[in-house]
């Protein structure tokens, strides 16, 4: 593993701890340098105990932290038993897998018990607690943050659960595909090292469907061909009546149906479409905003002005003087 990737390497021959501040001084690798200043260790309590193989950190940009994912630290862990982390308000997000050996983590009141194949991903800001269960875990910390991270992890935790169960060779061809390009100088650096952070990201949330998917949790064809008919003809006068009809079920089941599977009513749903388009056409025409409105399937000005400022905190003309193409 990581061949083609350029790790330091640091062994503790006894466990070390906060009381040794002074000595973690050099090793920037533990603690995420945006994480609000907490390379002094004041945001944890551990123990580090066994050998650390870490990567190089590179300077992160203004542009960079507003604009894209971005990756912290990674660090590779063959911990022994003294190992442990327990830490809070810590600006960052963690992604953990283990090879070897077992550990636990505690969050959010639940206890989970980390076996090779499984990982989880957490808000470091919310209190957590892991460790070493037996006599040794090997494991990687992979820190990062950025414009979407809180929303991804928001996602992820909704169902209750953090944990994930992946194939070694998955999980790590994603890994070390992060890695390369973070460690190998490039102008897109950062446009590939936020693309790759996105795609482990979905490839965590597609193994996880994958392994609880359940009957319940399948969308029903009709429901399917419900949204695939709105997405096509979002600006036609579309109705509750007409769309229940089209599902071939009552207005009461659909309304149901359709917010359990898309977390949304079939209106909300038809009006993000319609100003989804709204949007486009304000950045990307010159035709008046009263008939883009129409061509959006909004014909009533006042009411397209109402929803669109509802979703934007902007009028059309404001929205397009901000963001039209030059």
């Amino acid at each position: 593993m990581f061949d083609k990737i350029p790790l330091l390497m640091f062994q503790w021959k006894i466990p070390r701890t906060p009381k040794n501040k002074k000595l973690f001084s050099d090793f920037s690798f533990s603690f995420p340098k945006d994480a609000m200043s907490a390379t002094d260790a004041s945001f944890s309590d551990f123990a580090l105990d066994g050998t650390q193989h870490f990567i190089h950190l590179r300077p992160i940009s203004d542009y960079t932290r507003e604009h894209f994912l971005y990756l912290q630290s990674f660090v590779y862990l063959e911990s022994k038993s003294a190992y442990f982390t327990r830490r809070q308000n810590y600006f960052s997000f963690l992604i953990q897998y283990t090879y070897e050996g077992s550990g636990i983590l505690e969050y959010e009141n639940k206890t989970y018990l980390l076996t090779p194949g499984t990982g989880f991903l957490i808000d470091c800001r919310k209190p957590h607690y892991y460790h070493t269960e037996s006599t040794n875990w090997t494991h990687s910390d992979i820190h990062f943050n950025g414009i979407s991270a809180d929303y991804f992890c928001q996602l992820w935790e909704k169902n209750g659960d953090i944990s994930f169960s992946i194939p070694k060779a998955e999980f790590q061809n994603a890994l070390e595909n992060i890695l390369y390009h973070y460690t190998n100088f490039s102008i897109e650096r950062d446009f590939l090292v936020s693309n790759r952070l996105e795609s482990l990201l979905l490839l965590l949330f597609h193994k996880r469907n994958e392994s609880t998917m359940s009957s319940d949790k399948v969308i029903p064809e009709n429901i399917r061909y419900l949204i695939k008919y709105m997405e096509s003809n979002y600006a036609k006068p579309l109705t509750l009546d007409s769309l229940s009809a089209f599902a071939g079920i009552s207005k009461f089941h659909l309304s149901r149906e359709f917010k359990k599977y898309t977390g949304q009513s079939p209106n909300e749903f038809l009006i993000d479409l319609r100003l989804a388009n709204a949007k486009f056409l304000l950045s990307d025409t010159n035709l008046p905003c009263y008939k883009i409105g129409e061509l959006s399937g909004i014909s009533d000005f006042n009411n397209f002005v109402r929803l669109f400022k509802k979703d934007t905190n902007m009028t059309p003309a404001q929205y397009r003087k901000q963001n039209a193409l030059q």
